[in-house]
């Protein structure tokens, strides 16, 4: 939600609101509306129970006058159908009753779930007296209700500043260091380029070539895991069957040439955003590949769903590799490393950018290291009647 589109708490306090009077004599709506009707109060009509309940359902209303004879549905059932309904449950019912004298209807009322009575005929200046202090009770409400949700979204916008400040600092870091060596490998040709041989000039524009490359991807990876923190998350069916088979053919050649073994089981059609979807798949694959060297490996997709919520639990594995005890947790925070020392070979903000999809995803994600290879794991919201795509 923009901010922009969240009317202030100022608006909120001077909003118009509207009251839902249910009669089934046509003239007693009219003589409301005409003493009710305001800059500040509309007069919403209803009558009978029936209509008055359909009308509930299509807007929200500060207060309920609801008479108690009615032909059909009375009053009492009315009142005690949205009683039992916890979205209108809080909207105040004032009963109305032309008996004066009836206590026992008063008692019923009461139990049915009334704030208030009102003995007909109605006085103007009392009616507008009950319904301003039920309107303006609505509006301190609304407006304490923008107020909690701007501060969630205050909080929230918060957070992403800091987690965004917090990965600027990391790749500011880690992107000294290719400059760095791009600055020693031009020195040493400015020095000893006359010195140095074709072959040993052309290792140094490799290295150089090189450096630009990680470079290059250390700024491509910083950008799209900006957009991922940035980006609306719009759910739709997706088949994860084939965000997968498009990834692996796009993955095809690499695949082919280390005579890669890939398997796919089953996946579930499952409500998700489908671009995120497919950049946690290609992260989760990128690193597989990445970090096997050039072995010959296994790479497996399987999902199961648990009976009990219908949230499905994925697995991506790979053989060939393995990830130390100690490194489970921070494997993805951005730029962490496998080993205490590794020449420029980080995990960079792959693991990083899956775990933050997941979580926009109100999922989680875990590593599990194996006997002979690594499954990543993580969870997406599911329900129990979801399509399998075979």
């Amino acid at each position: 939600m923009e901010m922009d589109s969240i009317p202030s708490i100022g608006q909120e306090l001077k909003s118009k609101v509207s009251v839902l009077a249910v009669d089934d004599l046509k003239a007693n709506l009219i003589s409301l509306e005409q003493v009710l009707n305001s800059d500040e109060v509309e007069v919403v009509s209803a009558l009978s129970g029936a209509e008055a309940l359909r009308k509930i359902l299509k807007a929200e209303y500060c207060c309920i006058l609801l008479d108690i004879r009615m032909p059909g549905m009375d009053g009492f059932e009315v009142a005690q159908i949205i009683r039992a309904d916890p979205v209108f449950a809080q909207t105040p019912i004032i009963f109305v009753t032309a008996e004066a004298k009836d206590q026992e209807a008063v008692f019923q009322g009461y139990e049915s779930g009334a704030v208030d009575f009102l003995i007909k005929p109605l006085s103007p200046q009392v009616i507008r007296a009950k319904v301003r202090v039920f309107a303006d009770l609505y509006r301190q409400r609304k407006a304490l209700d923008k107020s909690q949700l701007i501060a969630k979204l205050y909080g929230q916008l918060k957070e992403s500043n800091e987690e965004l400040k917090q990965y600027t600092t990391i790749a500011s870091h880690d992107m000294r260091e290719p400059l760095r060596r791009i600055h020693c490998l031009v020195d040493l040709l400015k020095i000893e380029a006359e010195e140095l041989s074709n072959t040993e000039i052309n290792e140094i524009c490799d290295d150089l070539m090189r450096c630009t490359v990680e470079g290059l991807a250390l700024v491509d990876d910083f950008r799209e895991l900006t957009q991922i923190v940035n980006a609306d998350c719009d759910l739709a069916p997706s088949s994860l069957s084939d965000i997968l088979t498009t990834i692996v053919e796009a993955k095809r050649e690499e695949i082919e040439k280390r005579g890669i073994r890939v398997k796919i089981d089953a996946s579930p059609i499952v409500n998700a955003n489908a671009d995120l979807v497919k950049e946690l798949f290609r992260s989760l694959i990128d690193n597989a590949l990445v970090h096997t060297g050039e072995q010959t490996i296994d790479i497996e997709f399987a999902s199961e769903r648990k009976s009990d919520t219908g949230e499905w639990v994925f697995t991506v594995y790979n053989s060939g590799s393995s990830i130390d005890e100690s490194k489970r947790e921070t494997i993805f925070k951005p730029f962490a490393r496998l080993a205490s020392y590794q020449k420029w070979q980080h995990l960079g903000l792959g693991l990083t950018k899956a775990k933050k999809i997941v979580e926009r995803h109100h999922g989680r994600i875990w590593v599990e290291s194996l006997k002979n290879g690594v499954s990543f794991r993580f969870t997406l919201p599911g329900k129990k009647n979801d399509k399998i795509a075979k």
